[in-house]
């Protein structure tokens, strides 16, 4: 019983450990914070079906943009580039629905665009008017700090996956060896 309670305590220590290094090694090639920027829009406009419609004018985010970013869920989206199509995310049909799901949007843009609207439809009556965040800058940067945001969750994560193996895993020897010395006795 010491020895597993030893390993376990091992584990986490080790996962901690392990953590703590990749975030220090890692942090000087984190993207800064100062070089996102949130797409905040010109113009907000909500039709009768719901659609809602956002104009950026992006000449005053400076020359070279490269993307913008945002999150949806269960919305049919358009992206228009000085009123030209670039983007489109509409239903899928699969085994779970007929909506695109949740999803971050990617869109990257062509260098000459000074305007942008971004069209959004809820697929279901529960969706609409979603509070939308938009952030501009490169798709890698946005990405990066996107995992960032994210990297608390997902360690808490692997901690409790990797705690719940181990007791599965203890207890099925338990339990074998407890049958095993059970068939002895009655041997």
């Amino acid at each position: 019983m010491k020895r597993e309670q030893g390993i376990l305590i091992g584990t986490v220590i080790a996962a901690i450990i392990m953590m703590f290094l990749c975030s220090v090694f890692t942090f000087s090639d984190a993207v800064s914070e100062k070089t996102l920027t949130t797409c905040i829009p010109e113009a907000v406009s909500i039709t009768e079906d719901g659609k809602t419609q956002y104009d950026f004018n992006l000449q005053s985010y400076g020359q070279d943009i490269g993307s913008i970013v945002f999150y949806s869920s269960h919305q049919r989206i358009n992206v228009y580039a000085q009123g030209e199509e670039i983007y489109r995310l509409s239903n899928k049909r699969s085994i779970w629905g007929n909506t695109p799901g949740w999803t971050w949007n990617f869109v990257k843009l062509p260098s000459d665009v000074d305007r942008l609207q971004i069209e959004i439809s809820p697929c279901y009556k529960e969706v609409e008017g979603q509070k939308q965040e938009f952030y501009i800058g490169g798709g890698n940067d946005i990405y990066m700090r996107l995992l960032r945001k994210a990297m608390p969750a997902f360690i808490i994560s692997v901690v409790i996956l990797l705690v719940g193996l181990y007791i599965t895993i203890y207890l099925s020897v338990m339990v074998s060896v407890t049958a095993l010395a059970a068939m002895s006795f009655v041997v």
